[in-house]
């Protein structure tokens, strides 16, 4: 072992450097005396004798002499600044321990010594390697951070840094954790004028020029409770103070709350945390105007959906998607590559959010298609079956005042309840659907979007979201049912014979606490309020008159579409692409863009097309089925037709959209009861981050869900269940284990042994394409995926969606609850009902849509820069008419996209740029089969 030495306190070279100074600076002065003091000066204090001098003051010499007088004098500086390298002891590492005997003054430095070059190499592979293993950095700098100078470390932390390696660093994170950690000490430690707890819990980082300065934001962090970053870490700051931002920083701060400083001030002046959403530095709506000069560009791109699901019209808003490990599901969903225009280069290019699929139509049409129409083609695709997937990020395009959510006033199908006996079957011919409504005729957009159910729904959400975001910004810190839950505590304490009181039993902030509250069959039980008789039974909720379908439309080929549907559940994913007509365009083989993500519905949608003659034929989809008809096999989405077969004694009811919302309403009322730390979901889903709710009241999670459980029934007539855990993830996983009508509570010591039952297809991000990679790698179930190193998920399915899979199928997610959500695109779409005869008939159409998302946009005060139009094609050797009366069948889609010359949300321009994209991609009218819109910053 090297023997240490104790550094000198004066290097020797340091004191060459102050005698060479010194000696530098003498010498100038007796030179500038020399050259300027007049002889007769000297000869009047005695000197009689001194050299001539006259060519002393000649420039040339003069600045020579200068420069030479300068350059010793830096040199001695260097002399005086360098420490020799035999005064070098040791290299402290973030541990900063001393191997010297004696304590260190608190303001000393402690003594280094030179790292070997072969103990700097074993270092890098030693954290490389960590690092390969998927060793978080957090750790290390956790465990850095526990050993800082002026602590003494523990026996078990001194062996541990003893024998981790000789140079004392732990890694090349060793030195920037202690010089973190010294940041840290220094600020906590001047905390003595502490006027207020304002910001507790806040962490700020600033970022370039602000006023007040960094400093004075310092100096306020400090008086008023909150915490200042002088470094920017992830998992510690929580607000970014900023008063402009580059574009490279929008996009690397995108994770961050990042305010101006006036949020800071004003909270002080208020003596109270203000909400910081007024106060953001960018959003959607302020960074949208683009200069009247950009340059009109103009991109494509197209798909092709041979197998595509035989869905209905759509309507969407789509929002800031989820996490950041979403951002690789183009895998999973074809459309998203599409969403953007493939030709454009720009930064405006934005991945499009899954398409939620809507089959409504018009009540003022409903008696006359009943009348003509086969049993089943005003269905509408279920909910339920894409909710995973959807309701993330979709979201309805009206922007309400969330304060006064009323009903939404509909015209429902007649209440009566379908038996189930079969009804003879409608003999009606299909032909006469050309005289039936269908797009383009008076006030058919405008009454298809003011009663769908999925676009009621979509509304819903983006209401829900909005009084949320209401509440919490305008949260005065009163929460009645905490109360209630505290008394709730004391009554089971004591009911267990523990005599605890309620101070006692208060506690203070613990684990992360998520829990996850989702209505239990909530179209059902809704509905069952109006028809109690149904209790009990196999029910369903669908818009099917039990009057089925005598024979094929005429021109439709169900086996046809049928084989593209199996074709499409073998293959999977996309096949490959091939030109098109369009000049820069291609057409994606086998793409669904309106695929499932989060269920896997194929194998039943295939298995549910009609059998024979005397089988009960019908296309009306379910919207949501009772659990006891799921005890038959019956699914949300299913064909009734196949749900018939499967449960003969099936029974039907109808939608009931005023009970919907107002069950909704009071479902967030009740949690906003005990806290606003809410990320709505949908209409009857949300997250809650119950962490201060349940160190305020001393409560534990079980006892919170049962009294909320308890509220939600007895306000609703509907029951809920709750899923309890410490992440997003765990919380819906330990939901499914609830249901129906009950609680869980997933504890993290079970985590790793609950996990890995779980099927692999539940985890977030895992699609249909994704679970059929998944099986032919023989990975089923969580367990399997544990068995895989990291660098081989990344080798197969890339960087971040592999280290997603490896993290959540360990029970690792740190998502934060999202209680503020930005819009990302306006959107509207129709797929059902499109039936152009001419060219003008199409071009009015998109003309009406162009109007719908200008409504919208004008709606959330927002404008759009760039266009898409996708269109759905129907493809050459598919039949003219579909199985399912006015669907659209097996299509090409097909996409155009273009910047604006300036942000806007004026329907003629709108319009006018829409069409000139529709006839750039040159498709027949008559073969439209699809229309979409969308609008994007």
């Amino acid at each position: 072992m090297t023997q240490e030495h104790r550094p000198s306190p004066t290097p020797e070279r340091a004191i060459y450097g102050y005698v060479l100074y010194l000696a530098s600076y003498i010498g100038l002065g007796l030179y500038l005396v020399w050259a300027y003091i007049p002889d007769s000066w000297l000869s009047a204090i005695g000197l009689t004798y001194w050299p001539q001098k006259y060519w002393a003051v000649a420039l040339p010499v003069y600045l020579c002499v200068i420069i030479l007088l300068f350059y010793l004098t830096y040199l001695g500086l260097i002399f005086i600044n360098t420490t020799p390298l035999t005064s070098v002891n040791i290299i402290t590492d973030s541990h900063a321990n001393t191997q010297d005997p004696g304590p260190l003054p608190p303001d000393a430095i402690p003594p280094l010594r030179d790292l070997d070059i072969v103990e700097g190499k074993m270092s890098t592979r030693q954290t490389s390697k960590r690092k390969s293993n998927g060793v978080s950095a957090s750790s290390s700098d956790s465990s850095s951070a526990s050993k800082i100078p002026g602590k003494a470390p523990s026996k078990t932390e001194a062996a541990k840094s003893k024998g981790s390696d000789s140079g004392g660093w732990a890694g090349f994170g060793g030195y920037m954790a202690a010089k973190k950690q010294k940041h840290d000490n220094q600020f906590n430690s001047n905390h003595e004028g502490l006027k207020s707890c304002i910001f507790e819990g806040v962490s700020i980082y600033v970022n370039g020029y602000t006023k007040p300065t960094f400093d004075e934001l310092r100096r306020l962090m400090m008086e008023h409770g909150g915490h200042y970053e002088q470094y920017l870490r992830k998992r510690v700051v929580t607000h970014v103070i900023a008063t402009a931002l580059a574009n490279s920083k929008i996009h690397s701060f995108r994770d961050f709350q990042v305010v101006k400083p006036e949020w800071i001030t004003e909270s002080i002046k208020a003596g109270r945390l203000l909400s910081h959403a007024p106060y953001k530095l960018y959003t959607r709506q302020g960074n949208s105007l683009a200069s009247f000069s950009t340059v009109l560009t103009r991109s494509v791109s197209v798909s092709s959906a041979d197998g595509s699901e035989p869905t209905e019209s759509a309507d969407t808003i789509s929002l800031l998607s989820q996490v950041p490990e979403e951002e690789e599901e183009e895998e999973e969903e074809p459309a998203s590559k599409e969403n953007s225009a493939k030709g454009a280069k720009s930064k405006n290019r934005v991945d499009d959010a899954p398409v939620q699929i809507l089959d409504d139509f018009s009540p003022e049409f409903e008696d006359e298609w009943r009348d003509n129409a086969p049993d089943g083609d005003f269905e509408e695709e279920s909910f339920d079956a894409f909710s995973s997937a959807q309701k993330s990020v979709s979201t309805s395009n009206a922007a309400l005042d969330a304060s006064k959510i009323s009903p939404q006033k509909t015209k429902d199908p007649p209440n009566s309840l379908n038996n189930s006996a079969t009804s003879p079957a409608s003999k009606t011919s299909p032909s006469k659907s050309a005289a039936l409504p269908r797009a383009g005729d008076p006030k058919f957009l405008s009454e298809f979007y003011a009663h769908s159910r999925l676009h009621h729904i979509s509304t819903w959400g983006a209401e829900f979201r909005a009084y949320v975001n209401t509440l919490q910004k305008e949260n005065s810190g009163n929460f009645p049912g905490r109360d209630r839950l505290r008394q709730f505590h004391v009554e089971k304490m004591v009911a267990r014979g523990l005599q605890e009181t309620l101070e006692s039993s208060r506690r203070g902030k613990t684990q992360r606490v998520i829990m996850h509250v989702d209505m239990d069959c909530f179209f059902v039980s809704v509905g069952l309020l109006n028809h109690p008789k149904c209790r009990g039974k196999p029910v369903a909720v669908t818009h099917s008159r039990n009057k089925g379908m005598a024979e094929p439309i005429p021109g439709s080929d169900p086996a046809f579409e049928k084989a593209q549907w199996e074709k499409r559940r073998e293959s999977g994913g996309k096949k490959g692409k091939k030109p098109t007509t369009d000049t820069g365009a291609t057409m994606d083989l086998d793409s669904d863009e309106n695929m499932d993500e989060a269920h896997t519905e194929w194998d039943f949608r295939v298995h549910a097309w009609p059998a024979g003659k005397d089988t009960f034929h019908s296309w009306a989809e379910i919207a949501s089925c009772s659990y006891e008809a799921r005890q038959s096999g019956v699914k949300n989405g299913m064909f009734m037709g196949r749900a018939r077969q499967l449960c003969p004694e099936l029974m039907t009811i109808p939608y009931d959209f005023e009970g919907y919302n107002r069950v909704s309403k009071i479902l967030y009322d009740t949690v906003a009861s005990y806290t606003h730390d809410i990320e709505a979901v949908s209409c009857d889903e949300m997250l809650v981050d119950c962490t201060d709710l349940l160190a305020d009241t001393g409560s534990t999670p079980l006892e919170f869900a049962e009294l909320l459980r308890k509220d939600v029934a007895q306000k609703t007539g509907c029951t809920a269940s709750c899923g309890v855990g410490s992440s997003i993830l765990l919380a819906r996983m330990a939901t499914r284990k609830a249901k129906p009508n009950g609680q869980f509570h997933l504890l993290q010591a079970d985590v790793l042994d609950f996990i890995k039952e779980q099927p692999a297809k539940d985890l977030p991000g895992v699609g249909w394409s994704m679970t059929k990679k998944l099986s032919k790698m023989g990975i089923e179930t969580c367990g399997d995926l544990q068995k895989l190193t990291l660098s081989a998920l990344q080798k197969e399915f890339g960087p971040k969606t592999g280290q997603s899979l490896y993290r959540f199928s360990r029970g690792e997610d740190d998502r934060p609850i999202r209680t503020e959500k930005e819009r990302k695109s306006v959107s509207a779409e129709v797929n059902y009902g499109i039936r152009f005869e001419t060219d003008a008939d199409a071009v009015k159409f998109v003309e009406e849509l162009a109007g719908e998302v200008s409504t919208r946009l004008k709606a959330i005060n927002m404008r759009g820069r760039s266009l898409t139009l996708k269109l759905m094609v129907r493809r050459s050797d598919a039949p003219t008419e579909t199985a399912k009366f006015m669907g659209h069948g097996i299509c090409n889609n097909l996409s155009k996209s273009t910047t604006l010359p300036m942000a806007t949300d004026d329907a003629g321009m709108l319009g006018k740029e829409a069409v000139s994209l529709l006839k750039a991609m040159k498709a027949n009218s008559a073969d439209l089969r699809g229309v979409r819109m969308l609008s994007w910053d």
